[in-house]
């Protein structure tokens, strides 16, 4: 499962102590924030090792506390959440002898937050009723903006006149709108600094009832229908006969057909073209019509003209220019040789760090300069070659920037140029890694949550660098191998595009890469053993393999390691005939074994299962004879000695038991059964020995190893490994008499002496018993 990790900046590497009044000397300091980023509270000239409890009031109410702890030199710092500072405004931080202040300052406009609203929604449509339309402006935490320009635009031809430049400290910005038709308008506030609308529109209805918008869409304008588009009436300044070089104007285009009722439908893209050719054009040349726009497309402070005189612009349909439109002004002021002011660096909407940036651009040689916007006009001025470069000071209060650089003698201006003042480092909120634990080798993936936008965001993993990528707004993931088996303490550091930079730490534990799975397990039966073979873990380096041994798949009651990396091995010790359940699992040289055991087999070694039950001077043994095998008898050889057959007896094929007489009473007897095929050969593999005592408790034995052993080849098995065949003198005929007629013949011969031989015979056992101990326990 995956698993979420959030770690704090900093650790705590020692056990704190209360403040002591001989702390008096601490000085604190506080970094100005914005608002829910958070700060960093810093102390100086403390004790070694004390606690500082802190208390952080806005308006002399409390908002947190925190305690900081400062180290064997005597600082600390502490940072506050971000949560807590949502409110903009002006915080104090207080300690038991000495307090600093800091300032949270409001964050970057919320859209969706902002509204805009409008005193009524019904004007009469003669020019003289109006509506009031006001937007209030307000960061992600409600704070409102002030200082913001914006602009209100509408879906038709209305009169729209501001009440005021920009928003006021309560972020309200206000217009007057009138209306000269019959109809609906779409009103939308945009902010100019970063060319975005607010979420909220009003809808204006003018005239007695007014048509609504959707017959707009359906192509009726003031109760008629509209045709194809014929030409665009073009307006610059609001319809100013002139205006000043180097002033932003607004631009309306009206699009109309040969009755010259607007085109509602009209979504196309114009060529704007001007004869001052080093006029800044509207979207370089280039407007698009929007549907919402209804036909009327209106351009707040997107047009500057640069040169002086009468000068004329033209607009053309992009796939149809017989459809055009023109309008002339004449322009006022600027330099004779049509010269201006650009500010190159910092680029337009960068950010910075610094409260003091160098401002850089061209002007005309040897003038006079004055940089306005920043925390104070300061002055400077271009060389021969029209460079300047001018040191302005920012307003450390303030996020956005607007700056402007003229000449003393007013006949040049640049336009407005914006900076973004960022002091504070990204926000890092959560690092995760999958897979937890990572598996050494193995893909791994980190994934790091914090701001939108960051120009870089790398992880330390080990000696790795790890540079990951932003694939969703504020998420950066990477993937990599993962590093050596150990913990892993991880450095992530994120840096924005002001240069700030932040880090947080965070631990990953890689473990080594699990064995896999063995596959293909076989199993070929052999007498008194199994023969295992599988196929050979691949990729990982196996030190040996375990093998499980037991009575079914859900019981294994014995292990066995091989020792080495083989691919089999021979399990011996095996009860003759009864099924065994047999599993495998590979082991690495740290002992990690096999996360699952291969698929269990059931295998059973060659031969018979004999019980034996003792009797008084008898042993009655039982068995079941090998399945589908025809056969032509059974050989039984015993004796007292292991592995030493005195006696030999031959048994029909038929049966499946047979009772020993004539034996010695608490005497342990070993019995080999050995089948003979139908072919009078004698079947070895198939050999069963077992041991029995008469007079003794009824038993199944077992085999005489009680724990299975293990062998495994050292060469490829070939048929010389099979055990050999054992020819036996008193080997069956396989033609003459009947197995059944010979013994019969046999029965009635022994029979005739059994009455005289019993008493020498039971000697003659007894004596070669009494032997038998003799050689056992003097050897």
């Amino acid at each position: 499962m995956r698993k979420l990790i959030a770690f704090t900046a900093s650790l705590a590497l020692f056990v704190p102590m209360f403040l002591t009044a001989q702390s008096v000397g601490c000085a604190l300091s506080a970094m100005d924030s914005v608002a829910g980023l958070g700060t960093e509270i810093h102390a100086s000239g403390c004790d070694a090792n004390v606690t500082i409890p802190l208390t952080i009031t806005r308006g002399g109410s409390t908002v947190t506390t925190a305690n900081l702890t400062t180290n064997t030199s005597g600082e600390g710092s502490v940072m506050l959440d971000g949560t807590k500072l949502k409110r903009a405004g002006s915080y104090t931080v207080s300690s038991m002898s000495s307090q600093t202040t800091f300032t949270v300052l409001p964050g970057a406009p919320d859209f969706s937050l902002s509204t805009l609203e409008s005193d009524t929604m019904q004007i009469d449509s003669d020019g003289g009723d109006s509506a009031i339309v006001t937007a209030h402006m307000t960061d992600n935490a409600g704070n409102p903006l002030s200082g913001r320009p914006l602009a209100l635009l509408s879906s038709r031809d209305d009169d729209i006149r501001a009440l005021a430049k920009e928003t006021d400290e309560q972020g309200s910005i206000q217009w007057e709108v009138r209306s000269f038709e019959n109809g609906t308008s779409q009103l939308s506030a945009y902010d100019i600094l970063t060319a975005q609308a607010l979420r909220d529109k009003i809808t204006l209805r003018s005239g007695n009832g007014g048509s609504n918008f959707t017959a707009a869409l359906t192509g009726n304008e003031q109760g008629g229908e509209f045709g194809e588009l014929d030409h665009f009436d073009v307006t610059i300044a609001d319809g100013s006969s002139s205006v000043r070089a180097n002033e932003d104007v607004n631009l309306r285009i009206v699009a109309r057909d040969s009755q010259n009722n607007i085109v509602e439908s009209y979504n196309g893209t114009v060529i704007v073209s001007s004869t001052d050719q080093d006029a800044k054009l509207p979207g370089r040349g280039q407007v698009t019509f929007r549907p919402a726009e209804l036909g009327i497309k209106t351009i707040s402070l997107g047009l500057t003209f640069l040169s002086p005189g009468q000068q004329s612009l033209t607009v053309e349909d992009s796939e149809n220019q017989q459809a055009s439109g023109q309008a002339s002004v004449n322009v006022s002021g600027g330099s004779p040789q049509g010269g201006d002011i650009q500010i190159v660096d910092p680029p337009y909407g960068a950010r910075v760090n610094k409260t003091t940036i160098l401002l850089q651009g061209k002007a005309p040689s040897l003038l006079n300069l004055r940089v306005k916007g920043g925390m104070q006009d300061v002055t400077g001025e271009s060389d021969a070659e029209g460079i300047f470069r001018i040191e302005v000071p920012l307003n450390p209060t303030q996020i956005d920037q607007t700056l402007f650089v003229v000449s003393d003698n007013g006949r040049y201006q640049s336009n407005a140029h914006r900076i973004i003042l960022d002091q504070n480092g990204p926000s890092i909120s959560l690092i995760t890694f999958d897979p937890v634990p990572g598996k050494s080798g193995d893909p791994a993936t980190i994934t790091v949550k914090s701001e939108p936008g960051l120009s870089s965001m790398k992880a330390e993993v080990g000696a790795q660098v790890v540079t990951l990528a932003e694939t969703q707004s504020g998420t950066y993931t990477a993937q990599f191998a993962a590093p050596a088996p150990q913990n892993y303490s991880v450095k992530v550091t994120a840096t924005d595009s002001s240069g700030n930079s932040a880090q947080m730490l965070a631990q990953w534990t890689v473990e080594a890469k699990g064995l896999p799975q063995v596959q293909n397990l076989h199993a070929e039966s052999r007498p008194n053993a199994v023969l295992l073979s599988w196929d050979p873990i691949q990729g990982v380096p196996v030190a040996q393999y375990r093998i499980y041994v037991g009575s079914d798949p859900m019981n294994f009651e014995n292990t066995l390691e091989t020792g080495a990396p083989v691919n089999s091995a021979i399990i011996n010790g095996l009860v003759p005939g009864r099924p065994y359940a047999f599993a495998v699992t590979g082991l690495n040289a740290q002992g990690e074994e096999s996360k699952e055991k291969s698929a269990p087999i059931m295998a059973s070694s060659l031969g018979m299962f004999v019980k034996v039950t003792p009797q008084s001077e008898s042993l009655l043994l039982e068995w079941a004879p090998p399945a589908d095998t025809p056969l032509a008898g059974y050989i039984l050889e015993y004796g007292v000695d292991s592995g030493v057959y005195s006696e030999k007896r031959m048994i029909n094929g038929e049966l499946k038991a047979y009772t020993m007489r004539d034996l010695l009473n608490d005497v342990t007897y070993e019995l080999r059964l050995t089948p003979i095929a139908v072919t009078g050969q004698p079947m070895t593999d198939l050999a069963t020995v077992v041991r029995g005592t008469p007079n003794g408790t009824a038993f199944r034995p077992s085999a005489p190893d009680p724990v299975p052993g293990i062998d495994w080849p050292t060469k490829p098995m070939t048929p010389d490994d099979e055990p050999p065949v054992v020819d036996y003198p008193n080997q069956i005929p396989s033609s003459g008499i009947p197995m059944t007629a010979a013994a019969a013949v046999v029965a009635i011969a022994v029979s005739g002496g059994f009455v005289l031989q019993r008493k020498h015979y039971q000697k003659k056992l007894a004596e070669k018993f009494l032997q038998s101990m003799d050689r056992t326990y003097r050897s």
